[in-house]
């Protein structure tokens, strides 16, 4: 079975691993119009910051490791692909609807250092070897890849220049290569459009939300509350994230509001309560030397207003977020 499933998935493997993509660059039609959700890792920024340029031995054990994750014949066709995923990957970016109802409608947009004929040239091998797990048709000018190993989810690829696409759903992958081709018009809601904004491609993790599938996901994952909380999502355009790794580790957490109104309401009342929050720490560290890490950590946080946009960002140095988890460590043991 092991033969069967792997040359098949090496091709996924391929996308899901090693891929490079700032959030925001992504081109709007590659995403389905109706994508209320948004996470990318931004890999290639991780592997360039400065703190894990500075752990060489662990990205060493850390590639020794993925290789021996690597079955031999996934290996074989991964190097056919002449694909290194500490040195050709970016990010990866996962889109959803943000319906429940929808649980499968996942569209995976990767882009990297992908060499066309040798990743066509390794699909054929592989589809000749194993066709009832590799199939390939074609849409066009673009080829479609048809993963089915046994007892596993079927997915879909096709690879767009740089931009490999990856999805359980065949009409999402014929949409996407529509949208690409210029076959189909396609436009991101202006929500999730104005959220996309307030990321980054120096950005190590990032996500956008829009309130409506804030909204959704509260309701159908039963919130305590959530029919109070629910109207009060839905007030809102959305909410995104992000973590920066980089000399310390900088973070942020933006909420779009309907207006710049209430944007500027929402700053006023964050920092009414950031400097509630300075105190509370602050005592407690008096206290609790523990609790000091948390000081500095608080005093980074600002609230700020952007056009609609309410920002919290703040920032951890390495050596204050180790004194954290050590110390959340030993309180847990109390």
């Amino acid at each position: 079975m092991f033969r069967v499933v792997r040359p098949g998935w090496a091709l996924a493997l391929a996308g899901l691993c090693f891929a490079p993509l700032p959030l925001h660059a992504i081109e709007g039609k590659l995403l389905p119009s109706n994508t209320e959700i948004v996470f990318t890792v931004n890999i290639r920024q991780i592997l360039d910051s400065e703190i894990v340029k500075g752990q060489k031995e662990l990205m060493k054990q850390l590639h020794g490791a993925l290789e021996s994750q690597l079955p031999g014949e996934a290996k074989r066709y991964l190097e056919k692909l002449g694909i290194d995923p500490f040195k050709d990957v970016d990010s990866v970016t996962i889109a959803h609807s943000g319906y429940k109802k929808d649980a499968d409608a996942v569209l995976v947009v990767v882009e990297g250092a992908f060499n066309a004929e040798k990743f066509e040239t390794t699909a054929e091998e592989a589809a000749k070897e194993n066709g009832e797990v590799l199939k390939i048709s074609r849409l066009g000018d673009v080829k479609v890849y048809d993963v089915s190993p046994p007892g596993e989810k079927r997915v879909f690829l096709s690879l767009l220049g740089r931009s490999l696409i990856i999805t359980p759903r065949e009409a999402l992958l014929k949409d996407t290569v529509a949208r690409s081709g210029g076959a189909q018009k396609g436009k991101l809601k202006k929500q999730i459009a104005d959220l996309l904004n307030t990321t980054s491609d120096k950005q190590s993790l990032s996500f956008v939300i829009t309130g409506a599938a804030l909204a959704r996901q509260a309701e159908d994952n039963k919130i305590p509350n959530s029919d109070k909380v629910g109207p009060v999502l839905q007030g809102i355009d959305g909410i995104s994230g992000a973590v920066t790794i980089a000399k310390n580790v900088n973070f942020q957490l933006a909420v779009t509001s309907k207006d710049d109104v209430t944007a500027k309401n929402l700053v006023s009342s964050g920092n009414a309560g950031l400097l509630g929050i300075r105190i509370l720490i602050a005592q407690k560290a008096k206290e609790n030397e523990q609790f000091a890490p948390l000081v500095e950590v608080m005093n980074s946080l600002r609230v700020l207003a952007k056009g609609n946009n309410t920002v919290l960002t703040g920032e951890i140095s390495y050596d204050n977020l180790d004194k954290l988890i050590k110390n959340f460590k030993s309180l847990q043991g109390q």
